[in-house]
């Protein structure tokens, strides 16, 4: 790629694009009080001549170029520049680089091609994009919460029986959910859950399913922050709030699957508590996943030749803020490559 630098008289322009140049030049020497400085042919032949030589001159009319580079120190002030908290735009020689959002971004967990033997199952508010678990979620965490509801958000939220520490009471009930009261706080709220949340049995079939699924899984419950954005974690809600908190499903792995396809190099040789440690690192890095997806944390980017506004290269669903550096440094790859490549 070269850089075209024009003089005549006191006159100076400079081009990334020979094309651009000769419209620049054109454009000033124009016929002035009847006489024109230098012809169009001069103009295209000198621009020719000067790309092929480095310089050329012609009725005063002086081109020169020089081979465009970027350097190692231009690539760390352009990162530096693009690196910021959303979108960003930078000019380079010639180019224009976009860091963007992705709004339209593939789903990690409904598009892409993953098994059904590991993922996240969250409930129906959250279940446009999470797999299928093999139990029943908000059956199953009652099961393993001995019978005590477990703050489940299954569509909207659901009153928190257990955050005030007192006996909650049924009001009403309706093919919506429960109306629930406190006497001791005088309050009351609708749960959504699709279980009676003082459900008192568990049928044999679903004990079995239980029971198979805490012998071939690892699991944790995933708890959510929603408070005009959803914060997903492990452990505990982000935030414990009584209203905007609570837990909204599990996130899983098949032992037989962290095995087989050494996910975090897990190896038969390890020992149970170090299996289990492989698995809560890959938990936390599918609800990291899972809350940079729903929150729109997700980028892209284009590199456009600004003479002809064309795009020479661009890519989106870059996931999280690691997602972002990804797309800077391809962005970066893309321009190198194509001030090399240029003719």
């Amino acid at each position: 790629m070269k850089l075209f630098k024009a003089k005549f008289k006191d006159k100076e322009w400079q081009s990334y694009c020979p094309e651009q140049l000769l419209d620049l030049i054109r454009d000033d020497l124009c016929p002035f009080k009847g006489e024109r400085y230098v012809s169009y042919g001069d103009i295209e032949n000198t621009i020719i001549n000067a790309e092929s030589v480095s310089s050329a001159s012609c009725n005063g009319l002086l081109i020169e170029t020089e081979t465009v580079t970027i350097s190692e120190e231009e690539k760390k002030e352009l990162t530096e520049k693009l690196d910021t908290y959303g979108e960003e735009s930078v000019e380079f020689k010639g180019f224009l680089i976009d860091i963007k959002y992705d709004t339209c971004p593939s789903d990690p967990f409904a598009d892409w091609d993953q098994p059904d033997t590991f993922g996240i199952s969250l409930s129906h508010r959250f279940r446009n994009h999470c797999q299928k678990s093999p139990v029943d979620v908000a059956d199953f965490l009652y099961w393993v919460n001995d019978g005590r509801p477990l703050n489940y958000i299954h569509q909207y939220r659901c009153t928190k029986p257990a955050t005030c520490g007192h006996e909650w009471e049924i009001e009403n009930q309706d093919k919506e959910g429960y109306v629930e009261y406190c006497p001791e706080c005088d309050r009351e709220g609708r749960s959504t859950s699709a279980i009676n949340p003082y459900k008192s049995e568990i049928y044999d079939d679903e004990l079995s399913t239980f029971f198979d699924f805490e012998n071939e899984y690892y699991w944790t419950p995933v708890y959510v922050y929603s408070h005009g954005m959803d914060a997903f974690s492990t452990g505990s809600p982000v935030i414990n709030c009584p209203w905007d908190s609570g837990c909204c499903g599990i996130t899983f792995i098949s032992k037989k699957e962290l095995l087989e396809h050494g996910i975090y190099s897990a190896r038969e040789t390890m020992t149970t508590k170090e299996l289990e440690g492989l698995a809560e690192k890959f938990f936390e890095d599918q609800i990291q996943l899972l809350d940079d997806y729903h929150n729109g944390n997700v980028y892209g980017f284009t590199v456009t030749r600004i003479h002809d506004d064309e795009e020479i290269d661009g890519c989106g669903g870059f996931l999280g803020d690691e997602g972002r550096k990804d797309a800077i440094s391809n962005a970066l790859d893309a321009l190198t490559y194509e001030i090399k490549n240029d003719p």
